[in-house]
């Protein structure tokens, strides 16, 4: 997995590929004045990074830290659009976790993890810290509103589950 991490809520931004973001987090944080936190992250290994990595390398500060101008991040926020499920007349967010009582991946609403006890289904969403922006955008323009809560989903990693 490739996570995006700011510093601060306005700082510059690096990008990681690493197994254990909450490890590397701890460390960092240790030589870090500002407190960091994912903002963003998707799923890829070294070439996806290095990728990401060349198309913002006008705007590197230096050992990997990229200034948070507007174009870098909305690039950041391109990279990852949620996926939804429509209901009715409602297009309602599809919020990932790995496994049935794991956090779940960022929200796009408020950019944080949420637990949610164990069990596939819909969800009120509970946005209490972040941004917690009303609506996003989905990668075909449908907009999602907080309000209308999210659908958890436990992605099933045939990787796992070999006998």
């Amino acid at each position: 997995m490739i996570y995006i991490i700011q510093a601060g809520e306005d700082g510059p931004v690096r990008i990681e590929e690493t197994i254990d973001p909450e490890k590397w987090l701890r460390v960092q944080q240790r030589y870090h004045y500002q407190e960091l936190r994912i903002i963003q992250q998707i799923p890829g290994g070294p070439e996806q990074k290095a990728e990401i990595s060349s198309t913002i390398q006008e705007h590197l500060i230096r050992n990997g830290w990229y200034r948070a101008v507007t174009d870098v991040i909305d690039f950041i926020r391109e990279l990852k659009k949620p996926e939804y499920l429509k209901i009715g007349d409602r297009a309602i967010a599809i919020l990932y976790r790995a496994t049935n009582d794991s956090s779940t991946e960022l929200c796009p609403f408020c950019g944080y993890s949420h637990k949610h006890g164990t069990g596939d289904s819909f969800r009120s969403a509970h946005c209490m810290k972040g941004r917690a922006d009303r609506y996003v955008v989905a990668k075909d323009g449908t907009k999602l509103f907080r309000e209308h809560g999210y659908i958890i989903k436990t992605r099933h990693h045939t990787f796992f589950n070999r006998k």
